[in-house]
C-alpha cells in the first residue's frame, strides 16, 4: 500500500540533496546588452519583474536556488541563468 510517508521522504531527501549541490552558471547573454532601464523578470521559486536592471540583478544575485533573469523590454531575451 503506498503511503505519504514515503512521499515526505523523498521529498525532503530531494530538497537536502539540492541544498547541499552548488549553482552552476548555465548560459546567457551577459548584462552588457540590455540596458538600465526596461523590464525584466527574475524567475526562480517565486518570479518578480522589475524596471531596472540594478534592481533586477541585486535581487537575482540574493537567491541561492535555481534561478534565471531575462530581458522582456522587447523580445526575451536570457541574461544569465543557473541551475544545479
Amino acid at each position: 500500500m503506498f503511503t505519504t510517508e514515503g512521499i515526505k521522504t523523498y521529498n525532503n531527501f530531494k530538497i537536502t540533496e539540492m541544498m547541499s549541490k552548488k549553482l552552476k552558471y548555465y548560459g546567457g547573454q551577459g548584462y552588457e546588452y540590455s540596458k538600465e532601464i526596461g523590464k525584466f523578470e527574475v524567475k526562480a521559486k517565486d518570479n518578480k519583474t522589475f524596471g531596472k536592471l540594478s534592481e533586477a540583478k541585486r535581487y537575482y544575485e540574493s537567491l541561492n536556488e535555481e534561478k534565471s533573469i531575462w530581458d522582456v523590454t522587447t523580445i526575451p531575451k536570457l541574461i544569465e541563468c543557473h541551475t544545479y
